[in-house]
């Protein structure tokens, strides 16, 4: 096997744990020697401990759209190995590198939290309890940064770990050494942790915007303007995890600490106007975003496109449709995410014509659709296309999304639409009912799998297909079906409905 490229820190965890030089270790000797000292006896038990690890890692990142650029490989020694596809451009190589590591800082966490049995784990000293809401000032938020310093976690294992399995995945690391503490960082040498100071971060949110981490800084004085400008990142972040808790009031609070910052972050301020729009104050929240164009012109794409939200609050969809055009010119039409807005902009209009172009258009770009996946672009064209009278070419998409959906809620929603398209189907045909039905009642075990109330209209759907099915096997196990998981008042309404037809 190949030898380990540890870096400088590693290096000197080596040494002083070890009597072997670099030279003489191998990955898994490296990774378990740094973490227990192992013997040389137990290296090969080990080695086989750490790839079941590493394929256990593997399966779980085959649900992000990132790792399919990844190809398995045999090395020297016989172990499964992985690898970014070389026949990738190298904006792209980066790019999944780049989600690789941030997706692995975060199932660390993950792993450390389920084994976590006392509060004095790991985790729990990477918990920062800095942000408590007796905060009021922005000074008080900075102390208590400045506090949390002492407890530094167990970054000694964690960093080799993660050094490790980067290797094992062959994706370039970097990790960042600060006077007493060591942390992974991304290629611009800033660090994951922030992700850790709400325990596990925007991952408990399931959001797409989890890459915005910040630091936990040694020893930082108040007046460095680089400081200043992360903790604002730092109070915006925690202003989003509470707006995701539907705690808007303590997020502007939040919002408005990071404003105050002299080398403020815009998306604070964009935050706090969309949080005035939410609360009804939609003068503020236009006099702010007005502001925010005459201060940041060179922003005007992120302006425009949280101007188009405010005026969808509003109800006007007309001003807010001309935002978004706006702001989608401004990135020169290749912010997937906007073109995503701008689609659904003209399909809320019923402009499916040019929704579909702007749906067809998000999915190319496909950089910001590696983690959120093509399924919902697809499921909505599907629909667009239903309502333009193209069914033919509506099912053949719909299909396309189920292929794409990765939740029981997505699967639901797909397979709901497709037993629609069925039961609406102009022509009285038994054999198109039996078809709705069988997609109702897969659209149903969605729900019941992934532990939701069954719909109404669902179990009522399928009543009605069962109704018009002529086999009377087939029509009474659908009823059966539906008598499993409808409730008493819900299956006397539907024996009525039987009776009345």
């Amino acid at each position: 096997m190949d030898k380990s490229k540890l870096n400088s820190f590693n290096r000197k965890l080596l040494a002083k744990r070890t009597n072997k030089s670099l030279e003489d270790l191998t990955l898994a000797e490296a990774v378990f020697l740094v973490s227990d000292n192992s013997p040389q006896a137990i290296v090969d038990q080990k080695m086989h401990s750490f790839q079941l690890q590493a394929d256990r890692l593997a399966k779980r990142f085959q649900q992000h759209g990132f790792f399919r650029h990844f190809i398995q490989y045999a090395d020297s020694s016989g172990y499964r190995r992985w690898r970014i596809n070389p026949d990738l451009d190298e904006e792209t190589q980066k790019e999944v590198a780049e989600k690789f590591r941030r997706r692995l800082f975060r199932e660390q966490f993950r792993v450390k939290k389920r084994k976590t049995k006392n509060a004095k784990s790991t985790l729990s000293r990477y918990y920062v309890k800095a942000f408590k809401d007796k905060n009021e000032s922005l000074e008080s938020v900075i102390e208590s940064h400045l506090r949390y310093h002492k407890g530094k976690g167990d970054c000694a294992s964690l960093t080799t770990y993660f050094t490790a399995m980067c290797e094992w995945f062959g994706v370039e690391n970097r990790i960042l050494n600060i006077p007493g503490h060591c942390c992974p960082a991304n290629m611009d040498y800033v660090p994951f942790e922030m992700g850790v100071w709400d325990g596990i971060g925007y991952e408990r949110q399931n959001s797409k915007f989890s890459c915005y981490y910040g630091f936990k800084p040694d020893k930082v004085d108040k007046h460095d303007n680089e400081f200043d400008f992360l903790i604002a990142v730092a109070l915006n972040h925690r202003g989003t995890v509470l707006n995701n808790q539907r705690k808007t009031k303590k997020a502007s609070k939040y919002y408005r600490m990071s404003a105050k910052a002299s080398n403020l972050s815009i998306e604070s301020v964009l935050n706090l106007a969309e949080n005035l729009a939410r609360d009804k104050k939609f003068k503020a929240a236009d006099w702010l975003m007005g502001r925010l164009l005459l201060k940041w012109p060179h922003y005007s794409g992120y302006i425009f496109r949280m101007s188009a939200r405010i005026q969808n609050m509003q109800g006007n969809k007309e001003e807010a449709l001309r935002c978004l055009i706006k702001s989608s010119k401004e990135f020169r039409d290749k912010e997937d995410d906007v073109m995503l807005e701008l689609a659904e902009q003209y399909e809320s209009m019923e402009k499916y014509e040019k929704a579909i172009y702007w749906y067809k258009r998000a999915i190319a770009r496909k950089k910001f659709l590696e983690e959120y996946e093509t399924f919902y672009p697809l499921y909505s064209i599907s629909h667009c296309l239903n309502e333009l009278g193209d069914f033919e070419n509506a099912r053949k998409t719909i299909n396309m999304a189920i292929k794409k959906a990765r939740t029981w809620d997505d699967r639901q929603r797909a397979f709901y639409m497709k037993a629609l398209y069925y039961y609406s189907d102009d022509n009285y045909n038994h054999k198109k009912y039996h078809l709705a039905a069988i997609w109702f009642k897969k659209s149903i075990r969605e729900e019941v799998l992934g532990g939701s109330n069954v719909s109404k209209r669902s179990l009522q759907y399928l009543w009605k297909c069962a109704q018009r099915i002529s086999d009377k096997p087939k029509r009474k196990q659908f009823k059966n079906y539906v008598r499993r998981y409808a409730t008493p008042e819900q299956l006397e309404s539907l024996e009525q409905l039987s009776e009345a037809a």
